[in-house]
């Protein structure tokens, strides 16, 4: 018998300085206590920041590192008293990379303003043993220009034990194994409108039927979700280079937001984002097939996690791959 997908609940319009200040949450912080039922798909929520269950952490971090923190502490205290804002890069020393893949020393830029509530704790990094969680700056967007780097996207947790980062690791690598069965998971499940998907996707090809086929997506809201994440692995060229969607963030100070995606992909990511409010790469004005694949493979993860958390049988299936 197949299985139909729930109904979705919508999280709410993305907002960049909502992502931002959702870091505050997941601060630097102890954790010394161990989970006591490590699960391997899910991890106890008492260790989740507000907001975020650990499996969106890991999918939206292009890199997970565990190592020693070292903060230049005469460079922090000058630049704070000064108030002018600056770069600070971190180094993490004696490192072990438990997602992704780093060249040499690894090091993030925080960005240091009395406006973050972050940056006055990130002096307890120093010296101390600390996960941090980041993602790539793109040469596009990066200070100096040219320039990729790692920023700090959840903050670090401080001091974590053995167990958490053992579970951690085990929750990368059963992500993975999610992502490899995901073909076959979801060859028994019904998704909805995905025939009316399939006709708007090939509309965003066509230059003059591009913009109301977005529109038209959008539209479709979070019933539409499941069908935009199952094809939007589409690398043809859209029919515009424009993408127009509506602000409905509070403090927007323009009523549309405008990108400028190339492929299909760059689209469906982007409407996602609007409809959902999660972002897995920012890839809805471009970017490169690593970029596009790691915002793929987070979306697809959001499907499969949405499916485990409420359907008891297809919950059951992905635990008994995972145990393969």
């Amino acid at each position: 018998m197949s299985n139909s997908l729930p109904a979705l609940t919508k999280i709410g319009p993305s907002c960049h300085l909502q992502l931002a200040l959702l870091a505050v949450a997941f601060l630097i912080c102890g954790c010394s206590r161990a989970p006591e039922v490590p699960l391997e798909i899910h991890h106890p929520s008492k260790y989740e920041p507000k907001g975020r269950p650990w499996w969106i952490i890991l999918a939206e971090s292009d890199v997970i590192v565990h190592g020693t923190g070292r903060v230049p502490i005469g460079k922090f205290k000058r630049e704070m008293k000064s108030n002018a804002g600056a770069y600070l890069e971190v180094s993490i020393d004696n490192s072990s990379v438990l997602k992704g893949s780093i060249v040499g020393t690894p090091s993030f830029k925080y960005w240091l303003s009395s406006e973050y509530y972050l940056t006055d704790k990130l002096v307890n990094a120093d010296g101390r043993d600390i996960i941090a969680f980041l993602v790539t700056v793109d040469e596009k967007y990066s200070d100096p220009p040219g320039i990729n780097y790692y920023s700090l996207h959840y903050g670090c947790l401080v001091d974590p034990d053995s167990l958490l980062i053992d579970t951690l690791s085990r929750m990368v690598t059963s992500e993975k194994k999610l992502l490899d069965f995901y073909n076959d998971l979801l060859s028994d499940v019904t998704i909805p409108y995905m025939n009316e998907m399939k006709s708007l996707i090939q509309n965003t090809t066509v230059e003059t039927k591009a913009q109301k086929a977005f529109e038209a997506i959008e539209g479709l809201g979070t019933a539409g979700v499941p069908a935009m994440i199952y094809l939007m692995d589409d690398m043809r060229s859209l029919g515009t280079g424009w993408l127009s969607l509506r602000n409905y963030s509070e403090n927007s100070f323009e009523g549309i937001r405008h990108y400028s995606p190339d492929l299909v992909v760059d689209a469906m990511a982007g409407i996602l984002n609007q409809i959902v409010g999660y972002s897995f790469g920012n890839i809805h004005n471009g970017g490169t097939d690593e970029e596009r694949k790691h915002a793929v493979d987070g979306w697809r993860l959001y499907l499969l996690h949405m499916l485990i958390d409420t359907n008891p049988t297809f919950a059951a299936r992905a635990h008994a791959k995972l145990k393969n």
